[in-house]
């Protein structure tokens, strides 16, 4: 590999050609940008310990990955991804109370295929991401070439063994701003397959990685399942994900005033 100034020349990843890569965002940009409203520079949280936030105000991008016309191929991919879980997610899911009091969202006019198809192209571009953001995203390597395939075609496939189930944070404290949560994503165990958790603002990814299938009940509200994406509401003040950002930023240098703007801990 040969370095111009911050452009590389090397094999792109995708198309397996020699050529300058570019800048190129793991998870698009949009949802980067979402936090920065109000001129608010995102952290990034990794789970574990001794992990110290850091200040990030352009996101997380990689230049090792990908050649010009490779990354605009993701363009499509990554616009939907964004209008999905993003700028129409209002409008797409539509809460629905259950008689016990939990909540799900419903989403009826989403094309599922696209969808997946995105979540593979984040998981495929995290697995060989040299950012240390993306170090906990291992898959193996008869995987990632099934996704470089499934990437490359425009055909509809069968895009085992990848699979997706959606999460979406909720709060009643009007103080948490949902989109702020940008924990690094983790590799998982999920009723017995491999999945990895990855972020989108106020949704949560659970990508699988595994010949295997989601086990029931995962699998009848797994994208494609039905004509329906169903996405199971979670209380973010009582998660698992928000002790870790409280413990963490509280182990950090950043003042109170900081704390409380990114997390509401008071």
């Amino acid at each position: 590999m040969k370095s111009e100034g911050k452009i590389y020349v090397q094999v792109c990843k995708l198309c397996g050609e020699t050529k300058p890569l570019v800048k190129s965002h793991i998870i698009p940009e949009a949802f980067w940008r979402e936090v920065r409203n109000n001129n608010e520079i995102p952290l990034l949280i990794s789970s574990g310990q001794n992990q110290i936030p850091k200040k990030a105000p352009i996101g997380v991008y990689d230049n090792t990955i990908l050649c010009a016309a490779c990354e605009v191929s993701f363009g499509k991919l990554d616009d939907y991804g964004i209008k999905v879980l993003l700028r129409k997610s209002d409008e797409l899911f539509q809460p629905i109370r259950n008689e016990d009091g939990s909540v799900v969202y419903i989403a009826k006019e989403i094309d599922q295929q696209i969808l997946l198809k995105f979540f593979v192209s984040v998981i495929w571009r995290a697995s060989i991401s040299v950012q240390p953001f993306y170090k906990r995203i291992n898959i193996e390597s008869s995987h990632k070439e099934i996704a470089k395939k499934l990437l490359r075609s425009d055909d509809e496939m069968d895009l085992q063994p990848f699979g997706v189930v959606l999460s979406r944070w909720q709060s009643e404290d009007k103080n948490i701003n949902l989109s702020k949560n940008l924990m690094a994503p983790f590799q998982e165990n999920l009723q017995g397959v491999n999945t990895y958790r990855v972020y989108f603002g106020k949704f949560t990814a659970h990508i699988k990685v595994d010949d295997r299938d989601f086990p029931y009940p995962l699998n009848e509200c797994a994208l494609g399942s039905n004509s329906l994406v169903v996405v199971a509401a979670r209380n973010f003040s009582e998660s698992r994900e928000f002790e870790v950002m409280r413990d963490t930023v509280r182990k950090s240098n950043l003042n109170v005033k900081t704390l409380r703007r990114h997390f509401s801990v008071r």
